[in-house]
């Protein structure tokens, strides 16, 4: 593996350094995709903006990946940067600050971008130190004369799943389990490069099922309001990449990826950690992951991958939140903190449509509480606290930490 750290600084400006950091980082991967080489499986890839400076940090595991890597970075800064990305860029960088752009004038921040394009990439091993301050941070700057973000407000952003999942009946033994969960997260995390090609969208994480017989993998992606219809469109994207993954070189790289994975941990796909929470408690050595790399068998499991969307809203959810803690205190007959507590173990979690439901349990409540019904012992009310317990038992998750907030 050759580990390649480089950084750029642009004096006193951390948001137009942000702006080129998405740029860079998107024309990079997609760049390598073109020439065969693929996320997790040849090249890890971090670009960050600390301050006003911007990192990229790359991971080659793939020895025919490092030149095309050097050329992609020269490609980038000769790149006539079209308004379009410009704009996605633009629009992803809002939606990861929560804060929507208000004014922009783009022949200007073309102009502004190319000028960080002449400036040269310099060695992390070359720098002392450079001190953020909060007028040029990336942190505290969000208004130049050439772009201006407005206040904070996580309402401006809808947030989607992305669930990727490999049904049992292709899974014969945990080694099967692994490979499927291995397979499943590389080619996630390189259609996103791909929808990042197309859409404005920002990756807020992601989940995986634990301890099941099927295998799940839940990406979250935050959206501009406006372009929320394209979830639409992406299972038909997801199915058309499936199909230029298996004719490129996607499962041979991956297979030798697997191979060095064997090799006492040359390269991690998975840490150990996480599969043995999604194998439910099984660890695999290296005799597990050179099973693992046959290109026959990770083709199989490339074309078993199935690919649903739920939206998750989170600002309907806070609406929400005070009327179902409400209605469980009359209900139930408990303390204020004790409903508080029953909403955040998963009563309002809005992911029903993961176990089959039509609803989720809070929206069960919220429709008979405004019905008038009374629901207290009616087979919709077991329904819900059955879902109740079913939430929580499967996601375990928080979602309430919505609190907007402005500045």
């Amino acid at each position: 593996m050759v580990y390649s750290s480089l950084y750029k600084t642009v004096e006193n400006n951390g948001l137009l350094t942000h702006l080129y950091e998405h740029l860079l980082a998107q024309y990079v991967m997609k760049y390598l995709q073109g020439r065969g080489f693929f996320i997790s499986s040849d090249i890890i890839l971090t670009a960050k903006t600390y301050g006003d400076t911007c990192f990229i940090d790359a991971e080659l595991y793939n020895p025919a990946a490092q030149k095309a890597y050097g050329e992609a970075l020269r490609m980038f800064d000769e790149w006539d940067i079209p308004g379009d990305a410009a704009l996605r860029a633009a629009g992803e960088c809002g939606i990861e600050m929560n804060r929507a752009v208000t004014e922009l004038q783009k022949d200007k921040l073309l102009h502004s971008l190319n000028m960080v394009q002449l400036s040269a990439w310099r060695q992390q091993s070359d720098l002392t130190y450079r001190q953020a301050d909060d007028k040029s941070s990336v942190n505290t700057l969000f208004r130049v004369p050439y772009i201006k973000y407005g206040r904070k407000s996580k309402s401006l952003f809808p947030e989607y799943v992305l669930e990727y999942s490999v049904d049992e009946k292709y899974i014969q033994s945990l080694v099967d389990q692994a490979l499927a969960a291995v397979v499943m997260q590389v080619a996630a995390l390189n259609f996103l490069v791909m929808i990042r090609e197309k859409h404005t969208v920002y990756d807020r994480g992601d989940q995986w099922s634990e301890a099941s017989r099927s295998v799940g993998y839940r990406m979250f992606l935050g959206l501009i309001k406006k372009d929320d219809n394209i979830v639409d469109q992406l299972k038909r994207e997801f199915m058309e990449y499936v199909q230029f993954l298996s004719a490129s070189s996607f499962c041979d790289n991956l297979q030798a990826a697997l191979v060095r994975c064997s090799h006492n941990y040359e390269q991690v796909l998975l840490g150990r950690d996480t599969l043995n929470s999604i194998l439910g408690g099984c660890v695999i050595g290296s005799k597990g992951w050179l099973e693992m790399a046959d290109s026959a068998r990770i083709q199989q499991m490339l074309a078993a991958i199935e690919l649903d969307k739920v939206e998750r809203q989170f600002n309907e959810l806070k609406r929400r939140r005070y009327v179902i803690v409400a209605r469980l205190i009359e209900l139930e007959e408990i303390t204020k903190k004790e409903a508080e507590r029953t909403f955040r173990m998963g009563g309002a979690a809005l992911l029903g449509a993961r176990t089959g439901a039509r609803e989720c349990a809070a929206t069960l409540m919220v429709d008979d509480m405004f019905a008038g019904g009374n629901f207290r012992g009616s087979t919709r009310y077991n329904e819900a606290t059955g879902y109740l317990g079913a939430i929580k038992k499967e996601f375990g998750r928080q979602l309430l930490d919505d609190e907007e907030s402005s500045e």
